[in-house]
C-alpha cells in the first residue's frame, strides 16, 4: 500500500502522490482538487462500467493504406532530391534553372516511388532490416567515393538520387541499425580503400 492510503495501488506514482494525504488537506485549494478528483473517478468508473456492456467493439485507428504512404513519403523525398539538385548546381557555380530542377525532380518521381513502394511492402519480413542496411551502407559508402574521387560535374549529378535514397533507408532503420550504417559509412570514408576513379 501507498503513502497515500486514498490512492488507488495501480494508479502511477507522481510526485504528488509520495506527500502524505494530511499535508496536501492543509491548503484548501489542493483539498477541494483532490476532492474533485476523487468524485471524477468514481462517476468514470461507474459510466465505463455501464458502457462496456453496451460497447463491445471498438473502432481502429485509420490507417492510409501501403500506396498512401509510399506517395506521401515520395513527395517528401522529391523535396529532398529537388534540394540536393540546387546544391549541386550551387556547388559548381552553374545557373540555377528552376524548370530544370522541376523537370528532372519529375522524371525521377516514378522511380522513387516504386522504390519506396517495395520497400513499405517489404517491411513486414524479418530480413528486410538487414537488407536496409547493407542498401543504406552502399548508397552512403558510394556517395563518399563519388565526393572524394569523381569531383566531375556529370559523376556529381548522380549524388543527389543516392543521397536522397541513404535518407529515406535511414528513415526505415531504428537507431541501432542507424548507427552501424553510419559506422560502415565512417569507417569507409576514413579508410577510403579505392584510391583510384571508378
Amino acid at each position: 500500500m501507498s503513502k497515500n492510503s486514498s490512492l488507488p495501488e495501480n494508479k502511477p506514482k507522481h510526485l504528488i502522490d509520495l506527500i502524505p494525504e494530511r499535508k496536501l488537506l492543509q491548503n484548501k485549494k489542493i483539498a477541494q482538487f483532490l476532492e474533485q478528483d476523487r468524485n471524477k473517478n468514481i462517476n468514470d468508473e461507474a459510466d465505463s462500467s455501464t458502457h462496456s456492456d453496451s460497447d463491445n467493439t471498438t473502432e481502429e485507428p485509420f490507417q492510409f493504406s501501403t500506396f498512401a504512404n509510399s506517395v506521401f513519403y515520395s513527395l517528401a523525398l522529391l523535396f529532398i532530391y529537388a534540394t540536393f539538385l540546387v546544391l549541386v548546381h550551387q556547388q559548381y557555380g552553374l545557373q540555377i534553372e528552376f524548370s530544370d530542377i522541376l523537370r528532372q525532380t519529375f522524371s525521377a518521381a516514378p522511380s522513387i516511388l516504386i522504390f519506396v513502394y517495395f520497400t513499405f511492402t517489404l517491411t513486414q519480413f524479418r530480413l528486410s532490416k538487414f537488407l536496409y542496411i547493407i542498401f543504406a551502407s552502399f548508397f552512403g559508402c558510394y556517395f563518399i567515393h563519388l565526393n572524394l574521387h569523381s569531383p566531375r560535374l556529370g559523376v556529381m549529378k548522380r549524388t543527389p538520387g543516392l543521397i536522397t535514397l541513404w535518407i529515406y533507408l535511414i528513415m526505415l532503420l531504428d537507431m541501432r541499425a542507424t548507427l552501424i550504417n553510419i559506422f560502415c559509412v565512417g569507417v569507409f570514408w576514413m579508410v577510403d580503400p579505392f584510391k583510384k576513379q571508378w
